[in-house]
């Protein structure tokens, strides 16, 4: 199962549906959720739960997510240690002009703890500067992917994130008809 590494912007797009970037991380995972190996940090699903601070039940689905996906082989999550801090440092100070913040370093830090440099991030212009210690360039999927979803003539999966790595509690644009869920409407005062 071929490996990439996820950012924070494609995971919080996901559940929330005012986000520019949620149809193409909608489509994403609909198209390749099932067949791909994602490979995060703590310090990115730090950031993401910061992303869906608006709503408590947002981020509780993004983790029973976190969760179906790591139950079921699609998804690890790699712990930095207190000996990986100097090379962060050394590596934010390098990148000081961008800046590099710690979710970002700590996905260049897994890239060269695995190898892999193939990524989902919205995070373009950083990520296409950002190189391994082998100075190895990261090749973002997300971006080829989002821009040409609709030419792709690969298999889609029916019900999106849910069947392979979800809960049953997905974003409502997840919905096996492909419609949004109907919105409740508050009772009035």
């Amino acid at each position: 199962m071929p490996s990439v590494l996820a950012d924070s912007g494609p995971l919080a797009a996901l559940y929330n549906r005012r986000d520019k970037h949620h149809l193409p991380a909608v489509e994403f995972f609909r198209a390749h959720g099932a067949g791909l190996l994602c490979l995060t940090t703590w310090e990115v699903v730090s950031e993401v739960m910061y992303f869906l601070d608006f709503s408590a039940a947002a981020q509780g689905d993004f983790l029973d997510w976190l969760h179906a996906g790591h139950q079921r082989g699609l998804m690890q999550i790699a712990a930095l240690a207190a000996e990986d801090l100097p090379g962060l440092s050394k590596m934010m100070r390098k990148y000081a002009d961008r800046p590099m913040d710690l979710a970002d370093a700590s996905l260049v830090w897994l890239a060269n703890k695995t190898g892999v440099t193939d990524i989902i991030t919205i995070d373009r212009a950083d990520f296409a500067v950002y190189r391994t210690a082998g100075r190895k360039a990261f090749r973002n999927l997300f971006v080829a992917t989002a821009g040409a979803m609709n030419r792709l003539n690969e298999p889609r999966m029916q019900y999106g994130v849910s069947p392979e790595m979800g809960s049953g509690r997905t974003p409502d644009t997840l919905r096996p008809s492909g419609k949004p869920a109907a919105r409740k409407k508050r009772p009035s005062a």
